[in-house]
């Protein structure tokens, strides 16, 4: 049976993880298929408002934090 929890080496600290969620962030985050994500380029440079905060946040924190749901979101 697979462990329901894990500690890896992410972006050289030591975290914990959710074993099924482990590498899937850009699979579940609704930036990823959003024109206003501006995919390859950094987030700094983007156009969403949101994207850049919750990457600031993510950076200054060292976590890993989807976007699950957004009133911003063009996607329909």
């Amino acid at each position: 049976m697979e462990p329901l929890y894990e500690k890896y080496e992410h972006h050289g600290k030591e975290v914990v993880v959710k074993t099924e969620f482990k590498g899937k962030h850009r699979d579940i985050c609704l930036c990823y298929d959003c024109p206003e994500f501006k995919d390859g380029a950094p987030v700094e440079e983007g156009g969403c408002e949101i994207a850049k905060a919750v990457y600031k946040s993510c950076v200054e924190f060292g976590i890993v934090s989807p976007v699950l749901e957004c009133p911003k979101s063009t996607i329909l």
